[in-house]
């Protein structure tokens, strides 16, 4: 099925609501993102929950190896773009690291590996509010 959607004014050009347990939306693709969002006058997307978190990586469970220094490090894509982000788990565990691309893969002069850079996060506290917490 195709969607497809225009406003000139204001209104919405595309609207999906389901009110029972399923998605709202799906969208999949095999080899093109799965969704583009753009504006170019504002955010390219805004997401709101009124429940739980307003996005969710759901991690990749990957390898780990030793990199030349020793360190245990995810085996991360090498094809990528600048600015993915990516989680990862091991195998079995329910804890996850984020990752972004800092240097997409190329050809020029030579072809290049993606580099990717731990995004370091503070320290982590317990969630206390509840489902329903408003401030």
């Amino acid at each position: 099925m195709l969607v497809d959607g225009y406003s000139k004014n204001s209104d919405t050009a595309v609207t999906g609501v389901n009110d029972g347990n399923g998605l709202g939306g799906y969208f999949k693709a095999d080899i093109a993102p799965g969704l583009r969002v753009f504006s170019s006058n504002s955010a390219g997307a805004e997401f709101e929950s009124g429940m739980q978190g307003q996005i969710r990586l759901i991690p990749r469970v990957t390898l780990f190896s030793a990199n030349a220094e020793g360190v245990e490090v995810p085996d991360l894509p090498d094809r990528a773009n600048v600015g993915e982000i990516i989680a990862v788990t091991r195998e079995g565990h329910t804890t996850c690291s984020l990752w972004v691309c800092i240097l997409g893969h190329g050809t020029h002069p030579v072809p290049y590996n993606a580099r990717w850079a731990r995004m370091q996060l503070g320290p982590e506290i317990e969630g206390t509010g509840g489902p329903f917490s408003r401030p």
